[in-house]
């Protein structure tokens, strides 16, 4: 894989699920889970932060949208809004795909999936 794409698209998923965890929640929690359907990749980065509302999941990976900018102060996130873009540019990039699912005050999973055919290596040449 592209290791600068991939290492951007895994810090803008775990800090957004730093970042918008529930401070009303005695255990905050991020997972990370792996498998290889069909021998493609896909990795899951689910958290039980206060979620994404189902009227704004739809915008969610456009350039300068946040979800919760009006939360900045109570949660201490700021941003431009760029990081979801950015995956999605990079996962497109690599062959791959991001999907998101979130019950507003439940959390929040990411999905990144890569089809068989985007992890062959390709030759390289001296």
């Amino acid at each position: 894989g592209d290791s600068p794409r991939l290492t951007q698209v895994f810090v803008n998923l775990l800090a957004n699920a730093i970042k918008y965890s529930d401070p009303d929640k005695p255990v905050r929690r991020v997972s990370v889970e792996f498998d290889e359907p069909g021998a493609g990749a896909r990795v899951r980065i689910r958290d039980n932060g206060i979620g994404i509302p189902k009227s704004k999941l739809d915008t969610s990976f456009e350039q300068f949208v946040r979800a919760h900018a009006h939360l900045d102060e109570e949660l201490g996130a700021q941003g431009p809004g760029l990081g979801l873009a950015i995956v999605r540019e990079s996962m497109e990039a690599m062959g791959g795909m991001v999907t998101v699912e979130s019950v507003d005050r439940e959390g929040t999973a990411f999905t990144l999936e890569w089809p068989a055919t985007s992890l062959r290596r390709k030759p390289t040449t001296a």
